[in-house]
């Protein structure tokens, strides 16, 4: 007689429905109850029907086996079946376990790199915005002390002037020849006075309004970056918060990193952009300032 063990039994359940699978003992007792007690002996094809693929001088061999022994092997078979699907099912669990740890570590990673560029580029802005400052106090000095020199060349003209008609009225007294030079040098004063009052309003007015609305425009600039950093950091911790909660989730997970890392380096040469604008603005009213100047 063959051995039961010979006979090549295929399971149909998943390795990870394992877990659902009775317990031996329970397994022995199912199949105790769900045998039938009248008969003591077996017949294959009448009482297994499942089995019809067994050879037929098996089937032969076997028609008066012991109905106990047979049993025996049958709980023997399916424990050792069992034990050999839970095994896979905990070589399958550690694995996943394993797989999925090394996810959450290179995920981590991958933050702690994300995050360490955000606080570079952070710390960058803010010594540029700190620069920029800077530069507009400087250039607000340097406006104020302009308006003072020309207040100062202003007074000293006047000054000048009253010199020059003072010489002239004496001259008026003096030399009643001269006084028909007198008068048209007189006017030639005032035409030189008119106009010169009149292009130092307009230059003083033209400057004022130059530096004064490129300071405005460049504050506002400076101001937008700051609300721009504002909303960097918050944002920021908005993403740990975030990847912290859906840690449970992988696939969520790397999509939405991934995500955020690419928008993050696409504000990131935004910022950059401005930054090089900036940098370009500022060159511009360095350069008109100095033809100002000249």
């Amino acid at each position: 007689m063959k051995n039961l063990d010979d006979i090549e039994i295929h399971s149909s359940a998943p390795p990870s429905d394992a877990a659902q699978f009775v317990s031996n003992s329970e397994l022995k007792n199912s199949i105790v109850h769900s045998t039938p007690a009248v008969h003591k002996t077996v017949n294959f094809q009448s009482d297994f029907p499942e089995v019809h693929q067994i050879p037929s001088e098996f089937v032969q061999q076997s028609q008066n086996v012991d109905f106990d022994h047979f049993k025996n092997e049958i709980h023997e078979h399916y424990a050792k079946q069992m034990q050999q699907m839970q095994f896979d099912h905990k070589k399958l669990v550690d694995s996943m376990k394993s797989y999925h740890a090394d996810q959450i570590q290179q995920l981590e990673i991958e933050r702690d790199q994300l995050l360490s560029q955000s606080r570079s580029t952070i710390q960058q802005l803010s010594s540029k915005i700190s620069q920029q400052e800077e530069t507009i106090a400087q250039k607000q000095q340097l406006i104020h002390t302009q308006v003072q020199d020309i207040s100062q060349i202003k007074q000293l003209y006047e000054q000048k002037l009253m010199q020059q008609q003072h010489e002239l009225q004496q001259l008026k007294y003096v030399n009643s020849d001269t006084l028909q030079q007198y008068k048209q040098l007189q006017k030639e004063i005032d035409s030189q006075k008119q106009e010169f009052e009149q292009r130092f309003a307009q230059q003083q007015n033209l400057t004022s309004q130059n530096f004064q609305g490129q300071i405005q425009v460049y504050q506002g600039e400076v101001n937008k970056m700051k609300q721009k950093l504002k909303n960097q950091e918050k944002e920021n911790q908005n993403l740990i918060i975030q990847a912290v909660s859906d840690m449970k989730n992988l696939n969520e997970i790397v999509a939405q990193m991934q995500q955020k890392i690419e928008s993050l380096r696409g504000e990131r040469e935004v910022l950059r952009g401005k930054v090089q604008l900036l940098e370009a603005e500022n060159e511009r009213i360095s350069m008109n300032y100095k033809r100002n100047e000249e």
